[in-house]
Formats: C-alpha cells, structure tokens, sequence
C-alpha cells in the first residue's frame, strides 16, 4: 500500500453507488473483488449522467488517505466527467432485469459475486432499521436499502416484494446493497424450519426463517433504564449457546414479561 500514491491510473469496474457530498461527486466503485471510491469535483449543477449499474473505465490519481478517526483508505480522484468512459450502460429498467434464486447469489464469476445489480422475489421475514430479510423458495438473504432511499413507510413481514440490489457474501451469507424495492402484495410468511444445531449447519440456513427450543439462561435490556430499545435473550440447546434480539416495540412488548432463568 502506498506504492502508487500520487500515480495517475486507469481502473475498471461497476459503479455501485453515486452521491453528492460537500466535496463533490462520490462514486463507489467494485473492482473485481475490492472497492474503490473515486471522486469529481463537480456539482449537482454539471448534471452528471446516472451511472449506478454501469461498466466503466476510470482514470484518475489514486491516494492513499488517512485521518485520526478512520482506518486508511484509498480513494481515485478524477479530474472531469470527460475521466469516466461508460464501456457497458446501466439497463434502462432495473425491475426487468432476470430474476436470480437467492441460493444462485453465492455463485462465484472470475469478478467474484455478481458485480452488475441483480433482481431477486421472495417474501419480508424480518425487517430493520436499514434493511429487511428476504425469502424465496431457494434460500434467504438480507437486502440493505440504498443511502437516501429509505423508505417512508416499512415493509411488513409476509410482504411479497420483488428487489434489486448489489450482492456481497458475509459470514456465508447473502447480503443485498443499495436495494429498491417494488411491493406485490402481503401474504403468509413461510414455513419456519427448525434451527440446526451445529454453527456450521446453521451457517448454511443464513437468512432464512428458522425456530429453536432452548433454555433460557439470561435477559440483557438495553437501555437499562428509560423506554426498552433492545432485549438479547441468551439461551442454549444441549450446552450449544444461542443469542435471540428483539428490538423497538417488539422488544417493549417481551420487557413487560416475567421471563425468569431456567425457562424453556
């Protein structure tokens, strides 16, 4: 790292995210397996073209920055737009894009995890403040909604949705960035199935709806005083341990029950 500071590059890769900040343009961009932001000294007023979604050949003088409060990161300041050639254009309707099984997702390319958007449909089975879990027939993933775009109202589980996003792997599983959504209608949620014992079993169930039966060892609130954001219930199954949260009015709701140690 550091070697090619200050060094005018070319790079490749798709464009994952575009916004303006006070300093100007900010774009993130996925070269093969890493990511990379770059940045215009340009204004709402140059009126950019939309490049969220697009193969793109970038030139610009790449640096290493590093501040007191956040770990080192490189950056690719660009001059102008005329740096940015658009060698394959974002599709026109990302909701007719084909739609992909969620287990598909974990698929590797010669770029890694898909680099383009992808669409996927399946059913809300959790939903939080940035994001929700998604369901389909094939395996579960979570989407994380793209910066600005959150919602005003929140998907309610059972949701049919069909979404389109930016897939990344973590800890095995499937996570959705920059997500849009369009709703289909409510329905059932799915079946749970029964949590595997064994964290490696369970790794692979990452993102589905599951349940388990297990014993109650103890109840953490948080705060501990004032209105209950938070309750962790910790529990175990044969001596294997298991964290269960609940968070807002969910979380209220279990505070104002006795739920002594020992129970089942």
């Amino acid at each position: 790292p550091g070697l090619e500071d200050a060094t005018r590059i070319l790079v490749r890769g798709v464009i994952q995210a575009q916004r303006f900040t006070p300093k100007g343009l900010r774009l993130t961009l996925k070269e093969n397996l890493a990511r990379l932001v770059a940045r215009l000294p340009i204004t709402p007023a140059d009126h950019p073209p939309e490049w969220v979604d697009a193969g793109v050949r970038i030139t610009g003088v790449l640096a290493h920055v590093m501040t007191p409060s956040h770990p080192a990161r490189v950056e690719l300041f660009v001059p102008s737009i005329a740096a940015v050639q658009v060698v394959q254009p974002p599709p026109a309707h990302p909701f007719h894009l084909p739609r992909q099984r969620i287990s598909a997702l974990l698929r590797y390319t010669a770029w890694g995890v898909f680099p383009h958007r992808v669409r996927v449909q399946g059913v809300v089975t959790a939903v939080g403040e940035s994001g929700f879990a998604l369901q389909d027939a094939t395996g579960g993933a979570w989407l994380q909604w793209a910066a600005g775009r959150i919602p005003a109202g929140r998907l309610r589980l059972g949701e049919r949705v069909t979404a389109v996003g930016f897939p990344t792997v973590s800890e095995g599983g499937v996570v959705l960035d920059d997500v849009l959504v369009q709703a289909l209608g409510l329905g059932p949620p799915p079946r749970p199935g029964r949590l595997p014992r064994t964290a490696a079993a369970a790794q692979r169930v990452n993102g589905r709806l599951e349940f388990a039966v297990a014993r109650l060892r103890q109840v953490v609130i948080t705060p501990p005083d004032g209105p209950t954001q938070e309750i962790s219930l910790y529990l175990s199954r044969g001596g294997a341990p298991l964290q269960a949260v609940l968070y807002g009015s969910e979380a209220a709701r279990l505070a104002s029950r006795h739920l002594p140690p020992g129970s089942v």
